[in-house]
């Protein structure tokens, strides 16, 4: 229910960059480094582009996954490097 999201919600560790409904995004060139949960997350987005981007997490954090890719519509990921333990 909406009231047990609300209730946990403050201790949930943020997303270190979402990425909502968008079209034609272009993330490229840039490096993310140890991100409370999941690194990046595109999500219901269209044409997108993942370009010569970095992501470095330490392979104990927990849910500290690279990229996760939601719900995408023609997704194009290139030069790009994920050193992640999860």
């Amino acid at each position: 229910t909406e009231a047990e999201w609300n209730e946990i919600r403050p201790w949930l560790r943020p997303v270190l960059l979402n990425i909502v409904k968008s079209k034609r995004v272009l993330l490229e060139g840039v490096t993310f480094k140890n991100s409370p949960s999941w690194c990046l997350h595109p999500l219901s987005c269209e044409d997108i582009t993942i370009n010569n981007v970095k992501v470095f997490n330490p392979w104990y954090s927990q849910n500290g996954d690279a990229l996760d890719l939601e719900s995408c519509k023609n997704a194009l990921i290139i030069n790009s490097v994920f050193d992640a333990g999860d």
